[in-house]
């Protein structure tokens, strides 16, 4: 599935191309080069609107090459409008009526110009202002200072649930006035909300997705990765959303700010990880943001980086679906904070276990589910297993059974009690179900958290060894009747899993989720040093996609189920990955690869 390219345009960026003939005719080449179709140009950001005639100047320079639509930055704040929160960037407080009709009106001006409308991702709830706070009181009945609310946001399950409904109930009610707004003025008009990369934050400000989609004309979302981060979430968000909004999802959209300082540009090989991602995600379209940006001096290498990754995927986009194969991360919003599965899908996507998202209603038999820290609390385990899906808990879904004492759980992976029933080990070696222990020693630090839960009963599948030679099991089988439940600790430090841990311990996971998608990577030899973190793979119907996002080439077995994948020798398709050899069972292709550094390649059937 090829994507249509777009290209998006900042106020300050629109500005400079309708001034700057000379710079806008080669900013014009720049895009025709690289293949782009379309563009996006903004007339509000920052508290400033654009005039008519500026934007229509703006299309004039763009509409004989490429299809124009529109973009708007509301939710920005500047000079002049009401009340404010101050994050990394100034943002307007949607619930003051000054801000409402300053966005509605930008809006509205853009519909009378375009068929289509995007808005940029600051459109949230940021705000805890005292208007806010006396909403919210006069909703729920509370009577809490701002001071109070806050602290309780941090602690407490219940004011934490109902300030997502109060924001999502608000963004949800301003955003309908600003659509039919637009629609007044143009009847013809699509607007397109985009959210952002920061997806365990959207409920709690507002974004309910499921809301935002019965508004919108449709969803675009941002795979921005930033220095710092797993970069497989930028394809795993897609499909969270995909899983939340259906046909509604439109498109993917990053940038190449590297997150410490705006300012300052990400490395161009995140860069290009970014479009990897985006483009491996099956949507109808993926933005570059934003304009001008791209032909600064210090953004050189990331436009040919990414031209070179865009005539590379001419070869792959034919087996690029929306729908992929992996465990499932279940399609759902929750309220609650998750300090310890926060964005955990991305960390487990970089190891190599491909994990997609459905809604709850679609899990199936044959489906591995995840239940994190979120979901635990408001998903029935046994509803999952009833459905035929095996389910993996998390470390610390784990751990916040035993603090809330949630019976079910707890009697499904036999702890008997919930005071007691939790400590903290450091484990200086692990072993697995052959019993030889690992460590990984060699020029670094080696021992690392891990928790301990009192099971009493399952089958350890790994264990911890700590520094008195004592195994505490850290993923554990349970079975029942047909169905599995995977308790998984080692799950709860997620950065020391993909960093610090022995290669045992990240091995353990993806042998579980092989059971279940059929494909997984594996070291060339238990004594390899290789590590396979920051290798990610993603599945289709009928070709695999592998990804090494390392600095260096990576020896690999990828080990392919027979019965799932009905695979002949497979084959290479675009030069960044060869097979050294195979070897082939009834069950199994083994084919030891080498993937090529800072590349993506298929491997078809």
């Amino acid at each position: 599935m090829k994507p249509k390219l777009a290209m998006y345009l900042a106020r300050h960026s629109v500005e400079n191309v309708v001034s700057n003939g000379s710079l806008a005719e080669g900013f014009v080449e720049l895009l025709k080069d690289a293949g782009f179709e379309k563009v996006y140009i903004e007339n509000y950001r920052d508290g400033k609107t654009l005039d008519f005639k500026i934007i229509e100047s703006a299309v004039r320079v763009f509409e004989k090459d490429f299809e124009v639509s529109g973009g708007v930055a509301i939710g920005t704040w500047g000079e002049g409008l009401g009340e404010n929160a101050d994050w990394w960037h100034t943002v307007a407080c949607i619930s003051d009526e000054r801000n409402q009709e300053v966005f509605a009106k930008a809006v509205e001006l853009q519909a009378l110009i375009f068929n289509e409308v995007l808005i940029d991702d600051f459109w949230a709830n940021w705000c805890y202002s005292q208007r806010d706070v006396n909403a919210f009181n006069a909703m729920f009945g509370f009577k809490l200072s701002k001071e109070e609310l806050v602290k309780k946001l941090l602690s407490d399950p219940v004011v934490e649930s109902l300030w997502a409904k109060y924001s999502a109930d608000l963004l949800t009610r301003v955003s309908q006035a600003i659509v039919d707004r637009a629609r007044d003025a143009n009847r013809n008009v699509k607007v397109i909300l985009k959210v952002a990369e920061w997806r365990e934050m959207f409920y709690h400000r507002g974004l309910k997705l499921d809301a935002m989609a019965r508004v919108f004309d449709g969803i675009y979302i941002g795979t921005e990765s930033r220095e710092g981060t797993y970069r497989y979430g930028s394809l795993f968000i897609v499909d969270f959303v995909r899983g939340l909004v259906g046909e509604k999802l439109y498109g993917a959209w990053f940038d190449s700010y590297n997150g410490y300082e705006i300012p300052a540009p990400i490395s161009p090989n995140v860069f290009v990880e970014q479009l990897w991602f985006s483009l491996l995600s099956g949507v109808k379209e993926v933005t570059f943001f934003q304009g001008l940006d791209f032909v600064r001096e210090d953004r050189r290498e990331h436009v040919e980086k990414a031209k070179d990754t865009l005539k590379q995927f001419q070869q792959l986009y034919d087996y690029i679906k929306p729908s992929k194969r992996g465990v499932v991360s279940l399609a759902i919003q929750t309220p609650f904070a998750k300090p310890f599965d926060n964005y955990i899908e991305d960390v487990l996507g970089s190891l190599g276990v491909p994990v997609t998202s459905k809604p709850l209603e679609s899990i199936a038999k044959g489906d591995l589910a995840i239940l994190d820290e979120g979901s635990v609390t408001v998903v029935s385990l046994a509803k999952v297993l009833e459905k035929g899906a095996d389910v993996l808990l998390t470390g610390a879904a784990i751990k916040r059974a035993v603090e809330r004492c949630l019976g079910e759980v707890l009697a499904l992976v036999h702890i008997d009690k919930c005071d007691g029933a939790y400590s903290i080990a450091h484990a200086i070696a692990f072993a697995g179900r052959e019993g030889g222990t690992v460590s990984r020693s060699h020029r670094r630090p080696y021992a690392y958290p891990v928790p301990v839960f009192e099971f009493s009963d399952g089958e350890p599948l790994l264990h911890a060894v700590d520094e008195k030679g004592r195994r505490h099991p850290v993923l554990v089988l349970f079975k029942y009747g047909e169905s599995r439940v995977y308790a998984a600790p080692i799950t709860m430090y997620l950065h020391n899993l993909y960093k610090d841990y022995p290669e045992v311990a990240r091995q353990a996971l993806r042998d579980i989720a092989f059971e279940y998608v059929g494909v997984k990577v594996e070291p060339v030899s238990a004594s390899s040093a290789t590590e396979l973190s920051n290798v990610s793979l993603v599945l289709y119907d009928d070709a695999v996609a592998l990804a090494n996002m390392n600095s260096f080439d990576n020896v690999i077995n990828l080990v392919i189920n027979r019965d799932v994948f009905k695979a002949a020798r497979p084959s290479p398709v675009n030069g960044n990955l060869s097979v050294i050899s195979v070897e082939e069972s009834s069950e199994v292709i083994r084919a030891r690869v080498v993937i090529k550094r800072n590349s993506v390649d298929f491997i078809k059937f």
